[in-house]
């Protein structure tokens, strides 16, 4: 096996660690990008590539794929809402769910478990008060 053969296989050990990292701690493709571009080295290196060309190489393909990831990104989080359970106090919701105690109220698209004064029946229009937790205490609207 020759100097450049084992130094393929070390940069392909080194891309696989870096993509199989990017999956377990999400690096917003941070560490998917370096280990493209290891992949690029390691398939340079055995061709027998120079250097400087290898170099080159790694450094586009990490730039090009941050570029990409960032673009991707931008575009699939455009126009979502920013969602805070404060968010949702005043808002109006509806009763979709009443089984003994257990009250489900749909608030903007969210269900919340629910609790207020009175009975309730499925359909019935409220406003929420307050989040207490992970619950929303209404009343009639």
């Amino acid at each position: 096996m020759s100097g450049s053969e084992v130094w393929a296989i070390i940069f392909l050990i080194i891309g696989a660690v870096l993509i199989i990292l990017e999956f377990i701690t999400p690096t917003n493709l941070l560490l998917f990008a370096f280990g493209l571009g290891f992949f690029t080295l390691a398939g340079l290196t055995y061709l027998g590539v120079s250097w400087w060309f290898q170099i080159l190489a790694f450094i586009f393909v990490v730039s090009l794929t941050i570029f990409l990831s960032y673009k991707f990104a931008r575009r699939t989080t455009e126009g979502a809402k920013e969602f805070s359970p404060i968010s949702v106090v005043g808002k109006e919701g509806r009763v979709v769910l009443v089984e003994g105690d257990k009250v489900v109220v749909r608030v903007e698209g969210e269900d919340w478990l629910a609790e207020g004064e009175g009975e309730f029946k499925v359909g019935d229009k409220v406003v929420v008060l307050e989040v207490l937790g992970n619950k929303i205490r209404i009343k009639r609207g």
